[in-house]
């Protein structure tokens, strides 16, 4: 996925403002969960630049640590991924 973005083949934007959160990282509540060998991303993005024209998101979840302390990670989502509302 990244190395068409770097030769300019492919688009993307980052996408971190949420509802009730804004440009906050610290408010961030949606989050991902690990399942298996993949990520289960859950929560809303609001004010994604160009969001209709790009091909993939840098998106950013609160994910667990070890321990029980939170982090924030950020994923590469192509926009063609299936999306459950």
């Amino acid at each position: 996925m990244v190395a068409p973005f770097v030769r300019g083949e492919r688009t993307s934007s980052i996408a971190i403002t949420e509802p009730g959160a804004g440009w906050d990282a610290g408010a961030t509540r949606t989050t991902a969960v690990e399942d298996g060998s993949k990520w289960q991303l859950h929560g809303q993005e609001r004010f994604i630049s160009d969001g209709y024209f790009l091909d993939f998101f840098v998106v950013s979840r609160v994910t667990e640590k070890a321990a029980g302390h939170k982090g924030i990670s950020l994923f590469l989502v192509d926009k063609d991924v299936h999306v459950l509302r």
